[in-house]
């Protein structure tokens, strides 16, 4: 029984150093299930109502950048493509063949480390916070993980065939190699020349 005791109490400390020391990577993790968990049970769902995994209230956008990527993989380049996420998607069906779940969990991957970045953005800005290490959610780095990884729209459109997750990705990039450029710290120096 003490060893139960005892083994709990380090996996407890483990967890709390985890993400005392490393809270975008917990923040990650945290947010790749959420994504994770959302998407199977919208696309269960889908696959229910007989859509075939495609979300059943979207306005098509979905299946349209669906299509317009397996016309690319086939050698027929559309005339409507108008952003570079059907190209994207072509690429990633020529490694691992036309899946729906593969576009899918490039969406979901991209949406968890919008998440990590912007822990990564507050934990930069928040040099002037007395404590950015503690565990509650009053610190601005653990607050921002919370919220990000349950942000409606960014839980939603990670789980569909959709651009905005890779997006938003490079956005929150942008700004992250922004605020350490201003902050002018040795990483940002890297990116000035």
């Amino acid at each position: 029984m003490e060893r139960a005791a005892l083994s709990m109490k380090r996996n407890y400390t483990y967890f709390r150093n985890m993400m005392a020391d490393r809270p975008a990577l917990f923040w990650l993790l945290f947010a790749l299930a959420v994504r994770l968990l959302a998407g199977t049970a919208l696309h269960l769902y889908s696959e229910v109502r007989g859509l075939e995994g495609f979300y059943p209230f979207s306005t098509a956008d979905d299946r349209m950048y669906w299509d317009l990527a397996q016309s690319l993989l086939t050698g027929v380049t559309p005339d409507n493509i108008f952003c570079p996420y059907p190209y994207v998607l072509a690429a990633l069906f020529a490694l691992v063949g036309p899946s729906l779940i593969a576009g899918k969990l490039l969406n979901v991957v991209a949406g968890s480390l919008v998440v990590c970045i912007g822990v990564f953005i507050v934990r930069e800005l928040a040099v002037g916070h007395r404590s950015t290490r503690g565990l509650g959610l009053r610190h601005p780095v653990h607050l921002t993980g919370l919220l990000l990884s349950f942000y409606p729209s960014a839980v939603f459109h990670a789980t569909q065939l959709l651009r905005d997750s890779l997006l938003v990705l490079c956005g929150m990039l942008a700004v992250y190699f922004a605020v350490l450029v201003v902050s002018g710290k040795e990483r940002g120096r890297l990116w000035t020349g």
